[in-house]
């Protein structure tokens, strides 16, 4: 990586609503071999700016320089010790090895905010700390994760935005300052926000549209990335627990009960039974549903991301390590033991990567280098395999919600519901406690409730 930042200024013209030969001055950032563009809302003409970055040196504008304007626009850009240049200079300096541009942008963008000394990557600010967080895993290619903790900030940004000058005071925000400090972290704020976000957090998909209430599934996730980062605010003293806003006599985070989506043992034999056109993304997507099914539930993006190593033939078994609890410590990680049942082995045949050179056992993350492209892939397939059953469950007459999660929902249940102990269960899924399985479980059909209940006469 390259630790090196430098910044300059830019003339941008490309823009259509300026008249031509006038072009908008940016910042321009580069770090880490990539470029940014950062807006200073000033504008000039392309003629003089480039007399002015021709006649520049380390020892400032050449005497040669008669004109008054080119003068004047050099001691405006390049003198003023509050210039944007100076401005952005100052803020790289400060930030150091804890550049970011996202930091950067938060600073550059709100002058009024004074730049945090990241002393020893102490981060005084929550919504920076979000931004830093997210960076963090995005690095460690934490895709899913790291968006979560991005949209968690930006949600914050929008409800400060929402906020007038006299509901700023009451909750201790400064009425000039855009920034979110950790200590305005109270009991009042966090329920004012989750108040916001029932209403008005999910933004427009559009200029013309309006927020509408955001889930309390949502809010819950938003609500614990905020929780996540405070905790390490206190870890770094950057804040006192003192006053510590979460927890049962204080803010406690809405947790939401989600219905699971499991199916019944004679929906799941229907199923089972389907037979999809052949060589269409009919079978392509019952043949991955029904595996996910009976290889423990599978998630989808491991099914992607199986290896021709993780599937024994011999001895009928699948071992494979969970992406999502994959970790730099390899002692750590547990495999997963699905068995691979013999009527599977035909239609995994049907979707065997062909190419030999590569490691994957299924063929569609070849060529996908990068994890967002990974994610991009995978998301694509459960979309088509989503679309696909819900089809074949309509023409089952199967009266449940269907999908790619309702495989591994129906694993779990239906093993609950045939007497499968609970660790049992929860190893099966990989898990790493019981609370996370119990979760999973659906509901006991009627009549087992009605066989179970008997028992009290």
């Amino acid at each position: 990586m390259n630790k090196v930042v430098t910044v300059s200024l830019f003339l941008d013209t490309r823009s259509k609503f300026l008249p031509k030969g006038v072009g908008m001055i940016k910042v321009n950032v580069y770090y880490n071999y990539k470029n940014r563009l950062f807006t200073t809302g000033n504008k000039a003409p392309e003629k003089e700016f480039k007399i002015l970055q021709r006649s520049i040196d380390e020892n400032g504008l050449s005497g040669k320089v008669k004109n008054e304007y080119v003068i004047s626009m050099y001691q405006e850009l390049y003198e003023k010790q509050d210039s944007d240049l100076n401005r952005a200079k100052e803020i790289i300096k400060v930030l150091g090895d804890n550049f970011e541009f996202e930091t950067f942008k938060h600073y550059f963008e709100n002058p009024q905010i004074s730049v945090n000394h990241p002393e020893s990557n102490k981060i005084t600010d929550v919504i920076i700390a979000l931004q830093k967080v997210s960076q963090d895993l995005f690095q460690e290619e934490r895709i899913s994760t790291a968006t979560g903790y991005e949209m968690a900030a930006k949600s914050l940004n929008r409800f400060l935005d929402s906020l007038s000058k006299d509901e700023r005071s009451v909750l201790g925000l400064s009425l000039q300052a855009d920034g979110l400090p950790f200590k305005v972290i109270t009991i009042s704020f966090l329920r004012k926000y989750e108040k916001w976000m029932l209403k008005y957090g999910k933004s427009p998909q559009s200029k013309e549209g309006k927020p509408s209430p955001a889930s309390p599934t949502t809010t819950g996730i938003y609500l614990r990335y905020v929780r996540a980062v405070y905790n390490t605010a206190i870890a770094d003293k950057v804040i006192s627990n003192e006053n510590y806003p979460f927890g049962p006599k204080a803010f406690v985070i809405p947790s939401v009960q989600n219905i699971k989506k499991a199916l019944s043992k004679a929906d799941i034999e229907k199923i089972l039974n389907y037979i999809p056109t052949d060589n269409s993304f009919e079978e392509r997507s019952w043949i991955l549903w029904v595996f996910s099914y009976l290889a423990n539930g599978m998630n989808f993006s491991d099914i992607c991301r199986l290896r021709r190593a993780d599937v024994d033939y011999k001895n009928q078994v699948i071992r494979f390590i969970r992406n999502k609890t994959k970790s730099a410590t390899k002692s750590k990680e547990k495999a997963v033991v699905a068995m691979l049942f013999p009527q599977l082995i035909p239609l995994l045949e049907k979707l065997k990567n062909n190419n030999e050179d590569s490691e994957l056992f299924f063929p569609f993350l070849d060529g996908a280098d990068t994890e967002l492209r990974k994610i991009a892939v995978i998301k694509q397939i459960i979309k088509v395999t989503n679309k696909h059953m819900r089809l074949i469950s309509e023409k089952l007459e199967i009266d449940a919600e269907m999908d790619t999660y309702t495989a591994r929902h129906s694993f779990a249940t239906i093993l609950l519901r045939s007497g499968a102990p609970l660790p049992f269960i929860s190893q099966s899924l990989g898990h790493g406690n019981l609370s996370t399985t119990q979760n999973y479980l659906g509901s006991f059909e009627d009549d087992q409730v009605k066989e179970y209940l008997k028992a009290l006469l």
